[in-house]
């Protein structure tokens, strides 16, 4: 939950956080395929921030242990691209986003979400293009897993709009449904077929 990238100059939040293209380096070295950048901190640098980390995500891509970086992309449909990792002969198909309650679309410029023309995050505050996403990677995955920063900071349960992102993302075929943001266990369990746990919490937290 960082923005990727060195030097910049940082967004008038209250919060700017920044990691080097080396904590790609690092999370693959740990064993990690796949990252996902959609969250409410990936533009803390702005729009050239944005353009680092994807820089980074090129070179992360094509290291030896390679890493998938989803969630942030050129366009919008590149941000909603899934990673396509192949585990004991089953294609699993693995998309991010973000419909955090200060989401970039929260801001009416709408500055930091993935467009048609412009770098940036895969912005599900409306679901139609992840709903999009998922069902197009129906067609070629074995399983979809769905990583959402999502929710209410600091709430121990889902809010509605985590329940109706969570039914629709369902119905449109994920398999897996995981999310963060809330920094605090949420509930899981099963949604018909799909599997959600709304809210992951932290390894380690301030509070």
């Amino acid at each position: 939950e960082t923005a990727i990238g060195t030097g910049g100059n940082p967004e008038p939040k209250r919060f700017t956080f920044q990691a080097p293209p080396s904590a790609f380096e690092a999370l693959a070295a740990a064993g990690v395929d796949v990252v996902t950048m959609a969250n409410n901190h990936a533009g803390d640098f702005g729009r050239d921030g944005i353009r680092q980390a994807l820089d980074a995500a090129v070179v992360a891509r094509s290291a030896s242990p390679p890493l998938a970086v989803v969630g942030i992309g050129q366009d919008a449909d590149d941000a909603f691209a899934p990673a396509m990792v192949e585990i004991a002969g089953a294609t699993v198909a693995v998309l991010g986003a973000s419909a955090a309650d200060d989401d970039p679309t929260a801001d009416p410029t709408g500055h930091l979400a993935a467009t048609d023309s412009q770098p940036g995050t895969a912005d599900a505050v409306d679901p139609t293009l992840l709903v999009r996403a998922v069902e197009q990677a129906r067609a070629e995955a074995d399983v979809i897993v769905v990583y959402l920063h999502w929710g209410i900071q600091g709430q121990s349960c889902p809010s509605h709009a985590q329940t109706e992102l969570a039914r629709a993302t369902a119905e449109a075929g994920a398999d897996v449904v995981l999310g963060s943001h809330a920094h605090r266990l949420q509930g899981a369990g099963m949604l018909g077929d799909t599997f959600v746990a709304y809210g992951l919490g932290n390894f380690a937290w301030y509070t």
